[in-house]
């Protein structure tokens, strides 16, 4: 649990990294990153969650089961100060990747809300420049249709990392820092908490792949189009009235109190609507 923890995380951090080098420094990131690049990083991540995590099977550190005695993790309530360091090393190590990726993802939104921001300035600026409207008609949504996929796909996978990484980050911290103590008064371990903690770290992996999926641009076109149109048919139907039909027998010589119509001792449904009160449709049944 310890190498999927943290591997996972750093390779959620090296993406955030990728795509502010991409967005915000496009020509460093066209000339220095390929696919070498990507494949040694990828590499040297592994490489060092393993050392990370290896270093309590030869002594810095230690593992123990933890209630129900089901799963095992970092002994985040240990009393030897090498087991408690490396507590401290592992969580400082998920709270640098955390930070990392958080700080990333914002300044990619902002750089995005900001080429928004060009865009319609662009698109304000282009019929007024003769032909050049013609000439590219399609210019301005075309970016717009990216950086708005993009934009809601890092803010969503910035909340769903910061909801399932912080309470496991937040947990080895307090329990290292007051659960020996605790303990030694005759105090019970939270574990009900721990539970809680490491439940929402392995939503993360879980969550991860459905917020790519859901996020694509086909997926949020089709999903604001529908939005739109389900707005657009709730408005409708609370403006308009709703109507009644009812089978009305008029007399021989009567007159219809809203049409004015006479009808000669014939039953007709007349069906007449709150919103156009004068105007009535009527079915004839002899």
């Amino acid at each position: 649990m310890l190498f999927f923890g943290s591997a996972g995380m750093s390779i959620l951090c090296a993406m955030a990294v990728e795509r502010y080098l991409a967005i915000n420094h496009a020509y460093f990131y066209s000339h220095h990153i390929d696919r070498t690049m990507a494949r040694l990083t990828l590499v040297a991540t592994y490489l060092a969650n393993i050392v990370l995590c290896i270093m309590p099977s030869f002594g810095f550190g230690k593992h123990v089961k933890h209630f129900p005695g089901t799963w095992c993790f970092l002994d985040w309530r240990a009393t030897e100060p090498l087991a408690a360091s490396y507590s401290f090393v592992y969580g400082g190590f998920m709270l640098i990747l955390i930070g990392v990726t958080v700080v990333c993802n914002l300044a990619v939104c902002r750089s995005l809300v900001l080429m928004s921001q060009r865009t319609r300035i662009v698109r304000a600026e282009i019929p007024g420049h003769g032909g050049s409207g013609r000439r590219f008609p399609k210019l301005p949504s075309v970016s717009s249709a990216a950086e708005f996929q993009m934009f809601w796909l890092l803010i969503l996978m910035t909340i769903v990392f910061l909801v399932c990484s912080i309470p496991l980050v937040v947990r080895i911290f307090v329990n290292q820092l007051y659960g020996p103590a605790h303990i030694s008064v005759g105090g019970k371990p939270d574990y009900r908490g721990d539970l809680r903690a490491i439940r929402f770290a392995s939503f993360n992996p879980i969550l991860d792949p459905w917020v790519y999926i859901l996020c694509r641009k086909n997926l949020l076109i089709k999903g604001c189009e529908r939005l739109k149109r389900s707005v657009g048919n709730a408005k409708e139907g609370h403006a308009r009235k709703v109507g009644w039909e009812s089978p009305v027998h008029i007399a021989g010589g009567e007159e219809h109190p809203r049409c004015g119509r006479r009808h000669d001792g014939q039953l007709e449904i007349v069906t007449c609507t709150f919103s156009t009160p004068t105007s009535c449709i009527s079915e004839k049944c002899i």
